[in-house]
């Protein structure tokens, strides 16, 4: 049994392409729409032999970004599913067309570190660290409403959220220190 071998012909199995957009769902039958913690974890897999696929997969994501900065945690991507009769299955109407209305913890940071991490992509991280840095805003700015202090809002949090929001500040570090040594700059 070559497992590396069975986890990409599962992955290939389970791609969808819609309107340019391609992602994973993690089941056809149980789960078949894009979830944003299941594609960043596929990001991340995808990443070991195609950053490129890696890439389209957090690239679909942060394509249905609100203008809030949260990143829905469901996207309904062309509204079927393969099997007609579970076309209700995890479809709830959230008062927003194609997308739940909540999130899940920005796991989306350390993905794209890890899919830069294999290929040094500066363009990518160019792309996507201005999204992975407002969805960081939003979700500071939402679990801390009276505005008391970033650790009070992180306290706040639950343990994932926390964890991965201190990934995301990280590439956020990260990436300026970068775009200093190549620029001269980095972004705030």
């Amino acid at each position: 049994m070559d497992l590396k071998r069975e986890v990409k012909d599962l992955m290939e199995k389970n791609r969808r392409v819609f309107e340019g957009h391609q992602y994973t769902v993690p089941s056809p039958t149980s789960y078949p729409y894009q979830w944003l913690w299941d594609s960043c974890f596929h990001a991340i897999i995808l990443s070991h032999w195609s950053t490129e696929d890696a890439k389209k997969e957090l690239l679909s994501l942060i394509s249905k970004q609100f203008p809030n900065g949260m990143v829905p945690h469901i996207i309904y991507w062309g509204g079927k599913t393969d099997n007609h009769d579970n076309d209700h299955l995890n479809r709830i109407d959230w008062g927003k067309e194609d997308t739940s209305t909540i999130t899940q913890p920005p796991l989306i940071a350390q993905a794209s570190m890890r899919i830069y991490q294999k290929d040094n992509d500066k363009n990518f991280l160019e792309t996507i660290y201005p999204h992975i840095k407002s969805f960081c805003e939003y979700l500071i700015k939402e679990s801390d409403p009276h505005n008391t202090t970033l650790s009070a809002s992180l306290i706040l949090m639950n343990q994932a959220r926390t964890t991965h929001l201190v990934l995301m500040v990280s590439l956020i570090s990260r990436r300026n220190k970068l775009l200093s040594k190549t620029s001269g700059k980095g972004w705030n």
